[in-house]
């Protein structure tokens, strides 16, 4: 027998697009004065926050959507996977596990949120359109999100990366951009150097609060030096643009085997 859709809520909350279902049932929950556990009796959420996402179907969704009072497509968006307090084998919790980091520090003081809010992000999304920030998959601290709003070719590069990925499959771009990241960070380890343009980033990221890595000059010591979030945002453009010359070799490298084969 279907259950009847649950009565609206005294108090509803926003969802960020993306944020773990178990982090906004959370908030949603302290809102209205309830703990999870009756908000999920209350909603007949099956399975209780903490759990992988298994039991959280389509009907959870409308329910949800309906008790909340928000948009049905709002509430999908929803990250409705494994829950940001799962523990390790060893019983530890991984707050930011399973590909989850926190959302724009900007985002979230929009609605009110002053903690970090654990979201399942694009793994291409590397700065918030909105606010300019970076929030890389490697942020683990929303007070790690780097201000960019004086390096306006970092959200070009963004945009480029989205237009390839509209072009190729998901997969071959995120295989493609790993290679070309592994291609100048082992360029500039063979010959420690950055670019004029790449060490103009890193002073402008220097003003706004980043750990910049020791140098002299314009050298980069050590493998940690190279694999630092400052020097991973400086080259984040050329990487970009790497990628998409990676592609479009690829892609004549495939006409050409298949014209070969039609000869």
């Amino acid at each position: 027998m279907t259950a009847l859709p649950p009565a609206p809520l005294p108090q509803t909350v926003a969802p960020l697009p993306y944020e773990a279902i178990h982090h906004y049932l959370r908030r949603l929950a302290n809102a209205n004065h309830l703990t999870v556990t009756q908000l999920s009796n209350l909603i007949h959420v099956r399975r209780p926050p903490g759990h992988a996402g298994r039991g959280f179907g389509e009907q959870t969704r409308e329910r949800l959507a309906a008790a909340t009072g928000q948009p049905l497509d709002r509430i999908t968006r929803l990250y409705w996977g494994p829950g940001p307090d799962d523990r390790d084998a060893f019983g530890r919790r991984q707050p930011y596990g399973h590909g989850l980091r926190p959302a724009c520090r900007r985002c979230a003081a929009r609605h009110g949120l002053l903690d970090p809010v654990p979201c399942k992000l694009p793994d291409h999304y590397m700065i918030c359109r909105r606010h300019r920030l970076w929030i890389g998959p490697s942020i683990r601290n929303p007070a790690s999100q780097l201000d960019l709003a004086d390096i306006p070719e970092l959200a070009r590069s963004q945009r480029r990366q989205e237009r390839l990925l509209r072009d190729h499959a998901r997969a071959v771009v995120a295989g493609t951009h790993h290679h070309a990241s592994q291609i100048w960070r082992s360029r500039i380890l063979r010959r420690p150097t950055l670019t004029p343009l790449q060490r103009h980033r890193l002073d402008i990221l220097a003003r706004n609060g980043a750990a910049i890595p020791l140098m002299v000059d314009t050298k980069l010591l050590g493998h940690d030096m190279v694999n630092s979030l400052a020097v991973r945002i400086a080259i984040y453009p050329e990487v970009v643009r790497l990628t998409e010359l990676l592609l479009d070799l690829r892609g004549e490298s495939r006409w050409a085997w298949i014209w070969n084969r039609r000869r």
